[in-house]
């Protein structure tokens, strides 16, 4: 949030934005664009909007019968995932899109279930190359396999879904690695880590919902933390991974 708060750009946004209210034209809202520019807009017209707008458009969404989220086809990637000022932040909003914050300023990621860092060394270009490049080795992978049986689909889920799971399943790993190597944790929080696992493996939909309502929370409270000037949280870095 630091980023925002005294830029010329953010002085120069307030007084278009003082200018519009003076001229009736509230309804307005100027709002940081790029990198460097301004944007002018209609207060609902956002990243968010657009993003949910191509979604709707080319039948992407998640089917809700299914348990699916609205998002939960698709990702974004954005260079400007920051509470506070970033243009990008809005998409965090959609249920279920995966977000892969590209940013160089890492510590101002927001620390949220569905904002993924897919590196702590690259950004921008770099970073979404090397996660494009990895989904595309997904996609393949599963076309070939389809094409030696006939057409007919080994895989139930999605190139998309495959590359989720497998790209978290090793995250995970490798964090409890580190974790259990250099013993970063106490017995009573392994516990913690151990209560949350066997819900996961659990089949019944009870538990799966009280799962989804735990992290919906833990969501909440990260983003109303992260958006109080006065807190103290001032690094997010998201679901991110240190590079070997």
């Amino acid at each position: 949030m630091k980023l925002f708060e005294n830029d010329l750009r953010t002085i120069l946004i307030k007084k278009i934005q003082d200018k519009l209210d003076s001229l009736g034209l509230n309804h307005y809202i100027a709002r940081p664009g790029g990198r460097s520019s301004i944007d002018v807009t209609l207060e609902k017209v956002n990243k968010a909007y657009a993003m949910e707008f191509l979604i709707d458009k080319i039948n992407l969404q998640g089917q809700t019968r299914l348990g699916k989220h609205f998002g939960s086809n698709a990702i974004y990637f954005g260079d400007e995932v920051i509470v506070g000022g970033g243009n990008d932040y809005p998409v965090t909003r959609i249920p279920g899109l995966l977000v892969i914050a590209v940013n160089p300023e890492k510590e101002l990621i927001p620390f949220l279930s569905h904002v993924f860092v897919p590196s702590s060394i690259l950004c921008g270009p770099s970073a979404t190359s090397e996660v494009l490049g990895e989904l595309n080795k997904k996609a393949k992978q599963m076309l070939g396999a389809s094409e030696k049986i006939n057409n007919k689909s080994l895989y139930q889920e999605s190139a998309l879904e495959s590359f989720k799971i497998d790209v978290f399943s090793r995250r995970i790993e490798e964090k409890i690695k580190i974790l259990k190597t250099e013993r970063k944790i106490t017995s009573e929080e392994w516990q913690v880590v151990h209560a949350f696992i066997t819900l996961m493996n659990r089949d019944d939909r009870g538990s799966r919902h009280w799962l989804s309502i735990l992290i919906d929370e833990l969501d909440a409270i990260m983003t109303q933390i992260a958006e109080n000037p006065k807190s103290i949280y001032t690094e997010g870095i998201g679901t991110s991974h240190m590079d070997n």
